[in-house]
């Protein structure tokens, strides 16, 4: 699911949910060598959560890095706007009290 893109140093980078997850696999072949215990792999997929459903989609090897970028990118922007929403529900608390002590009030508009 791609979000949106935006500027992260002098690039532009998709946004991706997830994260991109490594993980072998056998094969199911009896005479494979997965049976013994050497598995195939690694291989690479992002996987994130839409509601209750978890999603997972292969990720080839030459688009690693630019997936990991965008998993990367939208994990900093959502710490970003968590702390931003943490440091207003702070602002509006200060404000709130300050309100209460009589240190603040507020004009009501003439119309």
């Amino acid at each position: 699911m791609t979000v949106s893109s935006f500027p992260v140093e002098d690039t532009t980078v998709t946004l991706l949910q997830g994260e991109i997850c490594m993980q072998y696999t056998r094969c199911g072949k009896t005479t494979c060598r997965c049976r013994e215990g050497s598995l195939h792999g690694p291989y690479y997929y992002r996987v994130w959560r839409e509601g209750d459903v978890v999603r997972k989609d292969y990720v080839r090897r030459d688009r690693l890095a630019e997936m990991q970028a965008g998993c990367d990118a939208y994990k900093a922007l959502m710490d970003h706007l968590k702390q931003s929403r943490q440091k207003r529900v702070q602002i509006e608390k200060s404000i709130r009290g300050e309100w209460r002590r009589g240190k603040v009030s507020i004009a009501a508009k003439a119309d």
